[in-house]
């Protein structure tokens, strides 16, 4: 049992370390390293942990660029697995996949469109998460790429309302300062006013 908890405590530094390497985006663990890790979670019936590792190195490495990296880590069988289980963390993977299909031609890989809608389709029966206001936006670009103003501006006038929603629902007004101003946020939130 002592032996059961050392490899949980072990498994909780390693998973610090890993989120500690993608903040201040030095010293990122390699893929088969991430692999690794989530399949130490895995191990552990810790599949949400295991499955969030994965996702937010994916995000990591296409922020960097690096799609095939990130196309290999969404396809770990865990991580589908896990996903066919939950919504949540199949609506972050289907996101993923459509900005994968916008960023680079993948043989066998459908239009972005295809997997944001079904992104949607599936954070549609659950509470408001970021994920919801990150699929909204990812769709009104894709839609104000493809020069269609009328779909684009549901999906700018949603977004903007759901990231205030959000916020609005924080308990004081730093840290809704605070949440308005990070980067992905305000990034959005400056890109949205800008094609008004």
């Amino acid at each position: 049992e002592k032996l059961a908890e050392s490899t949980k405590v072990q498994a909780r530094i390693n998973f610090v370390n890993f989120l500690c390497s993608v903040l201040s985006g030095t010293n990122l663990p390699s893929r088969e390293e991430i692999i690794q890790l989530s399949e130490e979670f895995n191990k552990l019936n810790y599949n949400a942990t295991a499955s969030e590792i994965l996702l937010n190195y994916a995000g990591y490495q296409l922020k960097r660029g690096l799609v095939d990296d990130a196309f290999t880590v969404i396809n770990y069988n865990a991580l589908i697995s896990f996903s066919e289980k939950n919504k949540h963390f199949a609506a972050w993977r289907e996101l993923l996949l459509g900005i994968i299909s916008e960023t680079e031609a993948i043989q066998n890989i459908k239009s972005p469109v295809d997997y944001y809608t079904k992104a949607m389709q599936k954070v549609e029966e659950l509470s408001i998460f970021e994920i919801t206001w990150q699929i909204m936006f990812a769709l009104a670009k894709y839609f104000i790429s493809r020069g269609n103003k009328n779909k684009s501006e549901q999906y700018v006038v949603y977004t903007k309302k759901l990231i205030f929603r959000i916020a609005d629902n924080l308990p004081n007004p730093e840290i809704r300062n605070e949440y308005l101003s990070e980067s992905s946020r305000k990034e959005t939130l400056e890109f949205l006013e800008n094609i008004d």
